[in-house]
């Protein structure tokens, strides 16, 4: 048993600490629950950037501060499995640019890392998979794209072309958004083949002064997803 919690590290939405603590003694006396040594102590304070409050009373850490320290108790141990909870709760937005930047090099190790929470555009570019949870169940699951694929939500592409383009020379379906920019709504089958159609275009010579693609966010895919199970 000791060795199955050894491989497992979690990350409460709700970091409870002792006060009195220093980070330093917090994490030590983490590492002795586990029974690991404390040499990795203070290179997982610096991963996290905690350094250096290391030595100061968890008690005047803010919020953001605890949670880096959880997140470090966390890592103990280099786990296989990593549980976090609304992990992201009281950080600032270099910190959570932070945490996720230490979330893929754990998964790049090997470690599995299942990630709870509601601030879904923050797992946009950050996650393999993604599960949608309803009252207990799960209602949809897969890549962002499978997501894309299955909500049937469209793709927007936007351009804009200079004032004197032949925008005579775009094919139906485009809508004219401004005296200068059109927008086009696609599913994601069709939005490689709407791009290229662009590219042929130069040819003929249409120019571009800007090309977005806005594809589905997953707060759009989760509201769509709620809303079909509803219905």
């Amino acid at each position: 048993m000791v060795a199955v919690r050894r491989n497992v590290g979690y990350l409460p939405e709700t970091v409870a600490l002792y006060p009195s603590l220093t980070g330093v003694e917090t994490l030590a006396f983490f590492a002795r629950l586990k029974g690991l040594p404390s040499e990795d102590n203070e290179r997982l304070l610096s991963r996290v950037g905690i350094a250096r409050a290391a030595k100061r009373r968890v008690g005047g850490y803010s919020k953001g501060m605890r949670q880096r320290l959880a997140l470090a108790q966390a890592m103990l141990g280099q786990p296989k499995v990593l549980l976090f909870d609304e992990p992201t709760t009281g950080l600032d937005p270099a910190s959570r640019l932070m945490f996720y930047e230490i979330v893929r090099q754990l998964r790049d190790s090997g470690a599995t890392v299942l990630l709870s929470t509601h601030v879904l555009t923050e797992l946009e570019g950050n996650t393999d998979r993604v599960i949608v949870m309803k009252n207990g169940n799960k209602v949809a699951d897969g890549s962002m794209s499978t997501l894309r694929q299955s909500s049937s939500l469209p793709t927007r592409i936007r351009i804009t072309l200079p004032p004197d383009a032949p925008a005579g020379l775009l094919p139906d379906g485009w809508a004219a958004t401004g005296s200068t920019s059109y927008e086009l709504a696609c599913d994601e089958h069709a939005k490689v083949a709407a791009l290229c159609s662009l590219g042929s275009l130069t040819a003929q010579g249409l120019t571009f002064d800007d090309i977005e693609v806005k594809a589905p966010s997953l707060d759009d895919m989760y509201a769509h997803i709620l809303e079909r199970e509803d219905a």
